[in-house]
């Protein structure tokens, strides 16, 4: 967080000194993927050393919500502050706001196990691989997660021309979207999860929450009105949720100890691996179709992918997770 926060600081400064040229922004993003890479795979095995395994599952949701309310809260602020104070205030106000982050990691004292280190972090990285192909249920959900973030988390990069090209606005209307987005993920992480605890067939609601994202995108590309265009977004991002909690809380609790670690970072590869090609994809068909039928077309792929799963996976229409009751809290 230190590093990400240095990093954070370098592109406020570069901004406000008009010094900031295209190929620094391919730096700093490279870096921050680094910082993240390490980053990312700690972060989730951590919420089980900090919750216990028998609460887990409600962590990965209260996690999922308060990310989600970032989401929702940090593009519509930005939106307003490069409005009414410009763009390089807005980074440095994300600059300085890691201090908290920061504080609050210094502050927290959990119990943890810890496993002596082999050397050996390919055959670690492979025993993870052998461990999903295994094991069907999390397989399956890997492959919608995958779905998902390659053809819904790259619609967010070319947002700023859908604002632009096809709904003329500016910042704040960019800010509205997103955050109508951040309000639907929201809602999906705090009402919807929480139900399908009581759900048998989650591959199955899964693919359904893949289904239904992809209609509202394909919903979102024709619509030239920006309330129509909000009530995709929120809508988009509904389901979302059900496939990250229901795939990070499996693996926390089914994933031995010392696998959690690397079967978390083959899911994060899956998650935010993907997002730089995805991004080159879309981008590249954004140039070519226009914003608008590129993320038509990702719609239509979303659709396209789930369905085959359900067509020719039978475990992801058949199988049944083991429904726990959360405690009270």
């Amino acid at each position: 967080q230190i590093t990400a926060m240095f990093l954070a600081i370098v592109f406020a400064f570069l901004v406000q000194t008009h010094l900031i040229r295209i190929w620094q922004i391919y730096i700093l993003s490279a870096l921050l993927g680094i910082v993240n890479t390490l980053d990312l795979p700690a972060q989730q095995a951590f919420i089980g050393d900090l919750s216990g395994m028998e609460n887990v599952r409600k962590a990965v949701v209260i996690n999922g919500a308060i990310v989600q309310v970032s989401r929702m809260a940090g593009p519509a602020l930005a939106g307003w502050i490069i409005g009414a104070l410009g763009v390089a205030p807005a980074f440095w106000i994300n600059g300085i706001s890691f201090i908290a982050v920061i504080a609050s990691l210094l502050a927290i004292s959990s119990t943890q196990v810890i496993h002596p280190h082999k050397g050996k972090p390919l055959k670690e990285f492979v025993d993870g691989l052998r461990f999903v192909k295994n094991n069907p249920i999390i397989m399956d959900l890997m492959l919608l997660t995958l779905i998902l973030t390659f053809f819904a988390f790259s619609i967010m990069q070319i947002m700023p021309a859908i604002t632009t090209e096809v709904l003329h606005g500016r910042a704040e209307v960019l800010g509205f979207l997103m955050g109508a987005s951040g309000a639907g993920a929201l809602a999906g992480s705090t009402l919807i999860v929480p139900m399908t605890h009581k759900v048998k067939r989650l591959g199955l609601l899964s693919a359904i929450a893949v289904l239904w994202g992809g209609f509202w995108f394909v919903i979102f590309s024709l619509s030239r009105n920006v309330y129509i265009s909000m009530a995709s977004m929120f809508l988009s991002a509904l389901l979302m949720p059900i496939i990250f909690a229901t795939t990070n809380g499996l693996i926390q609790v089914t994933a031995p100890s010392h696998m959690r670690a690397r079967i978390l970072s083959t899911l994060l590869i899956v998650a935010f691996g993907v997002q730089p090609i995805a991004s080159l994809f879309i981008g590249y068909t954004a140039y070519r179709i226009g914003s608008a039928t590129a993320i038509l077309l990702n719609g239509i792929l979303m659709i396209f992918g789930a369905l085959t799963l359900l067509l020719s996976r039978t475990e992801l229409r058949t199988w049944e997770a083991k429904v726990t009751t959360p405690n009270p809290a």
